[in-house]
């Protein structure tokens, strides 16, 4: 944390010597302050990246059976205990992944009646929509819990320290 304070000293010099803008100062020292793991900490990528490929991870269900159920898991179990904010959005990737699941035994069942086949589709397009949304959210560092899903893991947003049950 020493190095933090260090490189804020530096930044906050180059300002007061006219090197850099305020606006700059400002970016940096954001960059600084939100910095929780170093970049190539989780599979070379940073914290914000790693939790976008993780909601992108539920469209690789869209192309291959079942992957848009293992790579989320995998990814979350991996890097669940380095980070609080990859344990969030990883609760978050899984709490929809089981529900859109149940959602698909439902709408399979139900395609022996033909009101099936709607569901399945509403699904798909669900899948597609809210898996995007959420790597989006993810990147501009947001937490965004998907709509519908049902909460199996209770989740403590890391932005705001407040528990969504």
């Amino acid at each position: 944390m020493a190095s933090v304070y260090e490189d804020l000293e530096k930044l906050n010099d180059l300002k007061n010597r006219g090197i850099i803008s305020e606006t700059e100062f400002q970016a940096q020292k954001e960059k600084l302050l939100n910095r929780t793991a170093p970049s190539g900490d989780f599979m070379g990528m940073d914290e914000r990246t790693y939790c976008m490929v993780l909601h992108g991870s539920v469209l690789l269900g869209l192309i291959i059976p079942y992957a848009g159920f293992v790579v989320p898991l995998i990814l979350w179990l991996v890097n669940k205990d380095k980070s609080s904010r990859i344990d969030a959005h990883g609760k978050v990737v899984m709490n929809w992944v089981l529900t859109a699941l149940i959602i698909a035994v439902a709408g399979l069942v139900l395609t022996f009646v033909f009101v099936g086949i709607g569901v399945l589709l509403a699904l798909a397009v669900c899948n597609l929509v809210f898996s995007i949304l959420g790597l989006i959210r993810a990147g501009d560092g947001i937490l965004w819990h998907y709509p519908f899903s049902i909460r199996f893991f209770p989740v403590t947003d890391p932005y705001n320290k407040t528990t969504n049950l």
